[in-house]
């Protein structure tokens, strides 16, 4: 007769199931924002009622609700009406798998990573509500600010060092933009910038000194403008009206991008020098 085998825990083996863990959890946030998102919009309470089908409002059950696995699974579609699922909601439960991963992968088991953890669920949230509405609401900025004061209070060691790093950051770049897009708007006769793309610069200032900063804002720059020459291609058979786009989500990719694989290359770059 043989025992049965037991499974246990090794240094080697926890972190890979402690990342499958944050995968999934992230996934379920990117999941669960959706929804807040899409009721923001529609008027309903985000603190009462089951999900539902936007089109048939049929209750929706666990085979329905399961990220990324639901919506490919169902192709994209409703599984009682067969109405068609935005993809909106794919794009966020992969966006919150890949930023929860990236994160625990890049900081570990540290305070960092729960700071970013909270940051990036604040940035994904920012990120939908400004592709849908064009705007950037206060209270989540208010939420990043409280949330990197947080920690930076009670976790970090030399507070006095950080601050003059903060201090730097929050006031080079973001005043240089401040600065360049008010010479835009008076050149062009039109807003370059919009008010809470500021704002959001300036509280991305309190977590990144100022080289991160001017690598975020390149990257940022660089994914927008990829965006605009794609959908020109897309659409160029079609007259738009429209010609502004949501930067809030391409700043927040680019501070991600800047946190998670920054530094080697802003070494590189200037170690050519």
């Amino acid at each position: 007769m043989t025992t049965p085998t037991t499974f246990t825990y090794t240094p080697s083996t926890l972190p890979l199931y402690l990342t499958i863990c944050i995968t999934l959890l992230g996934s379920a946030a990117g999941s669960f924002l959706t929804c807040l998102t899409s009721r923001r919009q529609s008027g309903e309470s985000i603190l009462k009622g089951r999900s539902h089908c936007e089109n048939c409002h049929h209750l929706l059950h666990f085979p329905d609700l399961i990220p990324v696995i639901s919506y490919l699974t169902h192709k994209g579609r409703c599984r009682y009406c067969h109405a068609p699922i935005p993809p909106t909601c794919l794009i966020a439960e992969l966006a919150g798998a890949i930023l929860y991963a990236a994160t625990f992968l890049r900081f570990g088991l540290s305070c960092n990573t729960l700071m970013w953890l909270i940051a990036g669920t604040l940035f994904l949230a920012l990120s939908l509500i400004d592709a849908a509405e064009r705007i950037i609401p206060d209270s989540l900025l208010l939420s990043l600010t409280f949330n990197r004061l947080l920690f930076l209070t009670l976790f970090h060691a030399s507070l006095r060092h950080e601050i003059i790093s903060i201090l730097t950051g929050t006031l080079i770049i973001p005043v240089a933009m401040l600065i360049l897009t008010l010479i835009m708007d008076k050149a062009t006769g039109k807003e370059t910038m919009g008010g809470g793309d500021i704002k959001l610069i300036f509280v991305f200032g309190l977590y990144m000194d100022w080289k991160k900063m001017f690598f975020m804002i390149f990257i940022s720059c660089v994914l927008g403008l990829a965006w605009i020459a794609a959908r020109k291609i897309l659409h160029r058979d079609q007259e738009t009206s429209d010609s502004t786009i949501a930067f809030g989500p391409f700043l927040c990719i680019g501070c991600l991008a800047a946190v998670w694989f920054g530094d080697p290359l802003i070494n590189w770059y200037i170690n050519l020098f």
